[in-house]
């Protein structure tokens, strides 16, 4: 009995503006949430572009980031007002399991990694566009806890510091499931998340596949 596995992912962010709020000024009329002393500035545009820009901060001082395990600065007032950056990239956008056997659990993974100076992190779900099928035969989502040899289940796990599947087998769902999850910043936070299926005797022949979607939003 041969059983063919085929993923397609999608990769979505969701980032949203983040306020400069511990020198913010405010009155009735207005609101400043970002201020700087300098000698001048003044915005810039054309047709195809517009820049804002100011003049007086040291030669450089935005040129690159400061960056640990814990922090990312970015100096200047151009940065302060650039608000929240969030990369995420996928190591491949398909997973093979290859062909199925009563003989093995099959597995495969991708890795995802993360970059935001959000303070308080990300999160990341996945969410699927229908069960692993071939036509209307599909394979079992895992209930228990664990994919098993011998028994149809499909799902995945996590590993690394932000995953939050690191020692069960999860099922892939309709509903978006967060996979993984930060509290503070990230600097190229890595996940692993490994796909794993086994089937029966009783599982019908075919070429299996489904899409899933990652989604990565900054956490506020």
């Amino acid at each position: 009995m041969r059983l063919y596995f085929c993923l397609c992912v999608a990769i979505s962010l969701v980032v949203f503006p983040l306020n400069a709020g511990s020198a913010s000024m405010s009155s009735e009329n207005f609101q400043l949430q970002v201020d700087t002393v300098d000698v001048g500035g003044d915005l810039v545009n054309s047709t195809n572009y517009q820049v804002s820009g100011s003049f007086g901060e040291a030669p450089g001082v935005n040129d690159t980031q400061s960056a640990s395990t814990n922090y990312i600065v970015e100096a200047g007032f151009q940065a302060a007002a650039s608000g929240v950056a969030l990369s995420a990239t996928l190591s491949t956008n398909s997973v093979a399991l290859s062909s199925l056997s009563t003989s093995a659990v099959n597995s495969a993974s991708q890795i995802l990694t993360v970059t935001t100076n959000s303070p308080t992190g990300y999160t990341t779900t996945i969410i699927e566009d229908g069960n692993l099928r071939s036509g209307s035969d599909d394979i079992n989502d895992v209930s228990d806890g664990a994919v098993t040899l011998g028994s149809e289940e499909y799902g995945i796990s996590t590993s690394g510091a932000a995953g939050q599947f690191n020692s069960t087998d999860t099922s892939i769902t309709g509903v978006a499931k967060t996979i993984a999850t930060t509290s503070t910043i990230a600097i190229s936070e890595q996940t692993t998340i490994t796909y794993k299926a086994a089937i029966s005797g009783t599982t019908v022949a075919g070429s299996y596949g489904h899409t899933v979607t990652f989604t990565t939003t900054a956490n506020y």
